[in-house]
């Protein structure tokens, strides 16, 4: 199945859009071309190029090609940011549980006491790492070479300086309902 020059779609849990895509029957893979964006709960995912492999009639596996990265809003103005070359996602009950980045990897997070509000932010790099996701949200990152760290207070440091580079949040583009796919 081949779908492109501005092709779209649309599960409540999973969003994307990207310039072509094809469907392989063979190996159940979604391959996305040409600024691909997904939308995987509150997460926005972006590559070069991005295959989702099916199993089961299930979203199994995520890879994301050269310049990956995943974004997701903490709070107004600040950006929890993941950023490698390449990032293999694994779903667990249509759910991206865990996201292994190979390569190039840098981190930007906010955090703050359990329950309390955000009071610093977290940027680090590391060659590879191990992400673990649970409700949505990032639960633990483990840098698994080569780590370099920095936990800056949130007073101290202006916002606009904890972005990586290739960030561009692009909540404008996404799907909010079915009939969202229809517009470009």
């Amino acid at each position: 199945l081949f779908a492109y020059h501005h092709a779209k779609f649309f599960k409540p849990d999973m969003r994307g859009k990207c310039d072509s895509l094809v469907y392989s029957y063979a190996d159940s893979t979604i391959r996305l071309y040409r600024d691909p964006i997904l939308w995987s709960d509150e997460n926005q995912l972006t590559a070069d190029s991005m295959w989702i492999q099916n199993r089961n009639g299930r979203i199994d596996q995520l890879f994301m090609k050269e310049n990956s990265m995943i974004i997701s809003e903490e709070d107004s103005g600040m950006y929890n940011q993941i950023k490698g070359r390449y990032m293999t996602g694994y779903f667990k009950e249509q759910k991206l549980h865990k996201v292994f980045v190979e390569g190039n990897g840098e981190t930007i997070y906010f955090a703050g006491e359990e329950g309390g509000e955000i009071d610093n932010v977290n940027k680090a790099q590391a060659s590879n790492l191990l992400i673990q996701i649970g409700e949505n949200k990032v639960k633990d990152i483990t840098f698994l070479t080569q780590p370099d760290a920095t936990l800056y207070p949130l007073n101290l440091i202006k916002l606009e300086d904890m972005i990586l580079d290739g960030f561009n949040w692009r909540i404008k583009d996404r799907p909010e309902k079915v009939e969202d796919i229809f517009k470009w």
